[in-house]
């Protein structure tokens, strides 16, 4: 079905019974880890071989379709939105790295959501391209009676990932004004099971 390093689709059903209103189905959409090439000031436009290029274009054909799933034997609605959960790019939204990523996803027809990776942050930070894009490196929306949440684990200029504390007391307000009953998506670019969260 979807080909990169991370792919992968969300089916929801209304089998969220406890909702406090029915959760229509739906889809989205996850990629991550595009590692788009970076692009230095003066320096060529990247070929269309680049890493990433082709298959971007090929996501965003596919992702206009309904997907069929073979396990289940069974076609999803066409895909309402697309999270890309970080490295995105190689080394940070460099001169025209940024621009070149949006260039590439602007096929997409459908709202694309992104969350910072460390790759993204290490080097050359995203927080500028995250407030432009989404007011902050945290953000929320509401979607078919579900609310979606993208954090930042990307430690600034250090490629092992964190959640500070204003991560923490920025997702505590954000899900105290959400109702109980609410199923809720949280996306960041690590595990937080994994040894390597501070």
């Amino acid at each position: 079905m979807l080909r990169t390093r991370c792919l992968s689709l969300v089916l929801v059903t209304s089998t969220f019974a406890v909702a406090a209103s029915p959760v229509p189905d739906f889809c989205f959409l996850q990629v991550s880890d595009m590692h788009i090439s970076p692009q230095p000031a003066g320096s060529p436009d990247p070929s269309p071989n680049d890493r990433s290029v082709s298959t971007i274009a090929w996501f965003a054909e596919e992702a206009a379709k309904p997907q069929h799933l073979d396990p289940w034997n069974m076609t999803t609605p066409i895909p309402s939105f697309t999270i890309a959960t970080g490295d995105l790019t190689e080394y940070g939204p460099i001169a025209k790295t940024w621009s070149n990523f949006e260039r590439y996803f602007s096929a997409l027809d459908m709202r694309l959501y992104v969350a910072v990776g460390n790759h993204d942050n290490t080097w050359t930070g995203m927080m500028q391209v995250m407030r432009q894009r989404h007011g902050g490196d945290h953000y929320s929306f509401s979607e078919s009676g579900c609310h979606f949440v993208c954090i930042n684990t990307a430690t600034p200029q250090d490629p092992m990932p964190s959640l500070e504390q204003r991560t923490l007391t920025w997702l505590a307000d954000d899900l105290s004004r959400v109702a109980r009953d609410t199923p809720v998506f949280i996306f960041r670019h690590h595990q937080l099971s994994s040894r390597e969260c501070a």
